[in-house]
């Protein structure tokens, strides 16, 4: 349950790949952890993935890509960032608000409940005049 303090984020991580190119399961819980001491906690994370970059930061061409899905209180989205910026282990990281599913259905519904409805008798009317050839045409 997400306290009313906290909100969710979704942090997308490229991190430089180790020197065979591949994923480092430590490196991976060194972030894991840094994002908990900042008083995180992880909802859920993708499968880390090597990809090629579209183009070159910090003059590497290939990252491994994941995305983090944390509940953080609004306070310290600032210090997630920060706490990641002189990190020469990661190419490029962000943080972005997930607006909450329960509002977009909410939202959903208000926008669909505000269509304006036809009146069955104008309907009528209308289909009879296409019909039955009355129809006034341009």
């Amino acid at each position: 349950m997400v306290m009313p303090e906290e909100r969710i984020y979704q942090i997308p991580v490229w991190l430089r790949p180790d020197e065979k190119g591949e994923i480092d399961e430590a490196r991976l819980n060194r972030i894991r952890e840094e994002l908990q001491r900042l008083g995180a906690k992880i909802i859920s994370e993708t499968k880390a993935a090597k990809l090629r970059l579209s183009y070159p930061i910090k003059k590497v061409r290939e990252g491994i890509f994941l995305v983090f899905e944390i509940m953080l209180n609004p306070q310290n989205s600032s210090k997630v960032i920060s706490a990641f910026r002189h990190n020469n282990e990661i190419l490029r990281i962000g943080i972005f608000a997930v607006q909450k599913p329960e509002k977009l259905i909410q939202d959903r519904q208000e926008t669909v409940q505000k269509k304006p409805e036809a009146k069955i008798e104008e309907l009528e009317k209308k289909l009879e005049e296409i019909l039955h050839g009355k129809s006034s045409r341009i």
